[in-house]
């Protein structure tokens, strides 16, 4: 939702601010999580405890953490990549006179 309201180019009802934060908050939350979720589900398909009882298949596990860890630091460059071209003013940007 973020990330649409940063996509318009017309006026919002909130500061800008407001959704930049929501979206830096989101992935990186969705970094992290899939980061130490991925670390500790390659450990388990490598070390087989044999006490251990595994709720989820580690295979389709790795696969969803891979791919959430992929979203989060995508979604963080291309955040990073709108935050630097919105600080540079075009040709068409309106000046203000002082």
């Amino acid at each position: 939702m973020a990330v649409h309201v940063l996509q318009r180019k017309g006026p919002t009802r909130l500061p800008r601010w407001i959704p930049v934060s929501a979206a830096w908050i989101g992935s990186g939350s969705l970094f992290a999580w899939s980061g130490w979720k991925l670390a500790f589900t390659l450990y388990l398909m490598l070390a087989r405890p044999a006490d251990a009882s595994l709720p989820e298949d580690l295979a389709a596990a790795a696969l969803l953490h891979a791919a959430a860890l992929a979203a989060g630091a995508t979604l963080a460059r291309a955040l990073a990549r709108g935050a630097g071209q919105g600080c540079r003013a075009g040709p068409d940007t309106p000046r203000v006179q002082v």
